[in-house]
């Protein structure tokens, strides 16, 4: 985290406007940044959101009747303390394709993926795809993402309605609710 910094190392910190012109823009000053003076992302800093996010969460839940906290899964550790919450509840919006999920899912709980073998052999190897900073803080988020009480999907059945069906196998033995509800495409 933080405090791994040495004193004469320079922490650039980079606070955006929730909007996506906004956000976009300083994501790309970012990697901008990141890959012009060969500085590490500090993904771990996002680690040292989850008493803000749960003081916030605590509060608006005495305001309101329900909470309904839509997180990426690299955030589920901030919104751990949901379950804390009466009349709370968390789901993770998957912005990678349900098909990227689906195999990623698959593999990670050692089910062979049900595709067509002729596609299979036609698709890249998933090897390389994930760097090895983003796998850790998969790692590290993964054993907070059953909190959730299902997933919101960028897509929709017309789009990806076969890989739709074969997640929702998975899921339904996690008891997960799945939601596609795209694609959210950007607009002005």
């Amino acid at each position: 985290m933080c405090s791994n910094l040495k004193q004469d190392e320079v922490a650039i910190v980079l606070v955006p406007f929730p909007a996506q012109g906004h956000l976009n823009q300083l994501l790309q000053l970012a990697c901008l940044i990141s890959s012009s003076y060969d500085l590490p992302p500090l993904w771990d800093a996002s680690m040292l959101l989850r008493e803000s996010i749960s003081s916030f969460l605590r509060d608006i839940s005495t305001k309101a009747r329900c909470v309904v906290v839509v997180h990426d899964s690299l955030m589920s550790y901030n919104v751990l303390d949901v379950t804390s919450l009466h009349k709370a509840e968390s789901y993770i919006f998957n912005c990678i394709s349900v098909f990227t999920l689906y195999c990623f899912m698959s593999l990670s709980m050692g089910i062979s993926v049900q595709l067509d073998e002729e596609l299979l052999k036609k698709l890249p190897s998933l090897e390389g795809i994930v760097t090895d900073k983003i796998k850790n803080l998969g790692a590290s988020h993964s054993p907070y993402m059953d909190i959730r009480s299902g997933d919101i999907h960028n897509t929709s059945k017309v789009i990806e309605g076969e890989f739709l069906d074969l997640l929702a196998q998975i899921a339904s033995k996690q008891e997960k609710k799945q939601w596609a509800i795209g694609p959210i495409l950007p607009t002005n």
